[in-house]
This record gives C-alpha cells, sequence and structure tokens, in this order.
C-alpha cells in the first residue's frame, strides 16, 4: 500500500475529493512512467490536477499553488473535503504554508541566470551542462559515455553554483543547497532566479514577507523502512520499464529526441527516466551510435539501472525535505494485512487535531543506526522481473531496438 490507496481509502471516509500534487502526472500521456493512477484504481473518487497538460507546456509551484486553490474553492463548494495527494514538496509547502513573496520567474530572468552560470562555468574551465531539472528531475545519464566523469564534472558544476548563491548574500541558502537539496538543479535555478531579481535579499528575508496559507491543513508523511522502499521502488521501475515505458517516451516526446539544448526541453522531457531514455535513442540512432543493430539486453538494464537509481534519490531528497516540514506527522506504513486500515484509522483519528504534538516525532527524529547505515551500504538492486535471460528482458531490448530503428528513419540517419 502507499499514498494512492490511502488518499482513496480517505476520500471514501471523508466523502472527498483528491487533488495531485505530482509535477508530471500533469502532463497527458505519461501515464506509465509517472505511475499515474488508474480509472479503475480511483473507484470513482474524483481526482483533479491529472492530465491537464500537453508535454510541450511547463508547469511550476506557482501554477500549482493558483490550481490547487481554485479546486479546492470548487470541492467545498460541492460539500465535500479536498485531499492533495503527492510528494512535491515545493508544492506542499507553498499550499500549506503560504506563497512567499518572491519574483515570479521570466524568460528574461531565466536566461540571466543560464547566462551567469556558462560565465562562471566558462572562467573555471568546467563544461556547461545546463542542467534544469523539474522538481522531480534528477539531472541523471545518458545512453552512454563515462558516467563517473560525468557525475564528477556536475559535482563541480554544482559547488561553483553553491558559490555563486553564497556571493549573491545568501550563505544560508547555499549552504542547504549544498547539503541537503544536492543536485537539484531546478531547485538551484529557481534561487538564482529569485537572487539576483532581489539585490541584497536572502530567502529567509523574503519567506518572512509570504502570504499567509489560505486554508488550515491536516498533513501526514507517509514513510517506510529504507531498504523495503528501495526494493519497492526498484521494482516498480521494472515493471513501467515492461509495460511500456519506452514507447510511452517516443511516443509523448519524440519532439525532444535529439535536442541538446535545455533551453528547448521542457519539464516533462527533463522528468526522471524519460530523460534517459530520450538521449539513449538519440546516441544510438544518430550516425557512428551503433543502430538499432546495436542495442541489446545491457542497454535496457542500464536504463532501468539509472532510472531506479535517480528515483531512489529523488526519495532521498524528499525524505529530507520533510523532515524540515513542521506541519507534517509521519505514520510508518508496510504491506501487512491490515495495513491500510490502521493506517487509514490513524490518519480519521487523528484529523481534528489542529496541529501535531510538540513532542518530537520519533519517525521523523530518526536517524539510521550503525547498522542501517551498513544495511544502506550494501544496497544492491535486484532485478526481479528484468533477470538476464528472461522472455521480459529480451521483449524489452527488442522493443529498443525498434523505437531507434524508427528514429533513424525519422530523422533518416
Amino acid at each position: 500500500m502507499g499514498k494512492t490507496a490511502t488518499s482513496i481509502a480517505l476520500a471514501k471516509a471523508l466523502d472527498g475529493e483528491i487533488i495531485s500534487a505530482d509535477s508530471v502526472q500533469v502532463y497527458r500521456g505519461l501515464d506509465v512512467g509517472t505511475a499515474k493512477v488508474t480509472a479503475a484504481e480511483m473507484d470513482g473518487v474524483p481526482h483533479h490536477g491529472i492530465d491537464i497538460l500537453d508535454v510541450s507546456e511547463e508547469f511550476s509551484a506557482g501554477m500549482f499553488h493558483g490550481m490547487a486553490e481554485a479546486l479546492i474553492e470548487e470541492i467545498l463548494g460541492r460539500g465535500k473535503t479536498p485531499i492533495v495527494v503527492g510528494g512535491t514538496g515545493l508544492y506542499l509547502r507553498w499550499l500549506t504554508q503560504g506563497r512567499p513573496n518572491t519574483p515570479v520567474a521570466t524568460p528574461e530572468s531565466e536566461a540571466a541566470v543560464k547566462r551567469a552560470l556558462r560565465a562562471l562555468f566558462e572562467r573555471e574551465g568546467v563544461a556547461d551542462d545546463d542542467n534544469d531539472d523539474c522538481p522531480n528531475g534528477d539531472g541523471g545519464g545518458g545512453g552512454g559515455g563515462d558516467d563517473t566523469n560525468n557525475a564528477d564534472e556536475n559535482g563541480r558544476r554544482w559547488d561553483l553554483a553553491v558559490g555563486l548563491v553564497a556571493s549573491l548574500g545568501d550563505a544560508e541558502t547555499a549552504e542547504r543547497l549544498r547539503v541537503q537539496e544536492r543536485m537539484n538543479w531546478y531547485r538551484m535555478h529557481r534561487v538564482l532566479d529569485i537572487l539576483m531579481q532581489c539585490p541584497g535579499k536572502t530567502l529567509k528575508e523574503l519567506d518572512r514577507q509570504q502570504e499567509r496559507a489560505a486554508y488550515d491543513f491536516r498533513c501526514w508523511f507517509l514513510v517506510r523502512d529504507r531498504v523495503e522502499l528501495y526494493r519497492r521502488i526498484d521494482y516498480r521501475v521494472e515493471l513501467m520499464m515492461t509495460e511500456g515505458m519506452l514507447t510511452e517516451t517516443y511516443d509523448q516526446l519524440q519532439d525532444y529526441i535529439g535536442v541538446e539544448d535545455d533551453d528547448q526541453m521542457t519539464c516533462a522531457s527533463r522528468s526522471i527516466g524519460y530523460r534517459d531514455i530520450l538521449r539513449f535513442l538519440w546516441e544510438r540512432a544518430k550516425p557512428g551510435g551503433g543502430g538499432a543493430e546495436s542495442v541489446t539486453a545491457d542497454d535496457v538494464l542500464h536504463l532501468t539501472s539509472l532510472t531506479q537509481a535517480s528515483t531512489r534519490q529523488y526519495s532521498h531528497r524528499q525524505m529530507k525535505w520533510f523532515r524540515g516540514e513542521p506541519a507534517f506527522r509521519w505514520l510508518l506504513v508496510d504491506d501487512g494485512e491490515d495495513a491500510l486500515r490502521t493506517v487509514t484509522q490513524t490518519i480519521l483519528d487523528q484529523f481534528d487535531d489542529p496541529q501535531p504534538s510538540s513532542e518530537p516525532d520519533p519517525l521523523k527524529a530518526h536517524r539510521m543506526t550503525k547498522e542501517e547505515e551498513r544495511g544502506m551500504r550494501r544496497y544492491a538492486t535486484e532485478m526481479r522481473v528484468l533477470k538476464e535471460g528472461s522472455e521480459a528482458l529480451e521483449r524489452c531490448a527488442e522493443e529498443l531496438a525498434g523505437l531507434v530503428g524508427r528514429v533513424q528513419n525519422e530523422f533518416s540517419l
């Protein structure tokens, strides 16, 4: 069980409707790779904020905030309970705590940030990879090359960008980016955009001027044992690959195959998993890339591993983020026989409490023991579906090779 099953059980108990707080499920056609809730899973419960944009359109925290408040008003007007579900931390922070008084990003301000970073990287002799990921993005690797060298270069770029934030007068935000939000390039670009538009101000100073939240929220964060969580993530990604994510990427995002300038990419095409597949298709299809006949089962395993790793990293960042959100109670979940009933009843029992207890939350405050840390260091992905020699893996390899061939034909390569 997870947030989807829990939210639907709550909606039935509270006569509610669900608002999605997911930055990628807003896009039509991106179903498999986002684990989008299906009509069968909805079980008659109305869902909002899903399938509302074309993949060519952008979506931001500000757009979500306006949409969510309008939806809440509509749902309350029908006498129903709004239930907001998702893991995009910034969206939820603005909705539950109030939108900060920060300037809106414009094409001009975003271009100024990119120019500042390019000049910095050029000055320091570091290649510019134009990272600009969406809230759930990771900036993962492509379809080949030396991933270690790429990671080292990206790390150098990140440290230089953190230094730029500090030089703009916000040392506290720079430190948070260095440690807690490391490699979240979407966040980095937004921070620089704000600071460059508000010289002499820090994010904390701007946050003090934020609007008050329009509603009184009750917030919960579902958490699992870390190894169990990572196993679930890895398995879910395997299922995505076998259930059509490769073809979905080509069908919905083919306009971004071969696009190497991130200025021409969108949130959808930069999202976890999709970006890696797009890069792979282009790298193999272009002249000298090997073509369709070069695709093997190992390539499927490589792409699967990249998406698994990026998703685990995103999950890790989520846990760090929500530790800093005081309004959220943490609930431990598992897959036991009565897990859904227990978690749903716990939330219902706490529903009328205005705020989390002032006592420290043992789950939120928990830090891994040495034994748990050793277990995480030893963690290794265990393929359960895409096993070497399996029919599922061979089918995916054939599907991937066919897509590379289609790219070759499309671009006359």
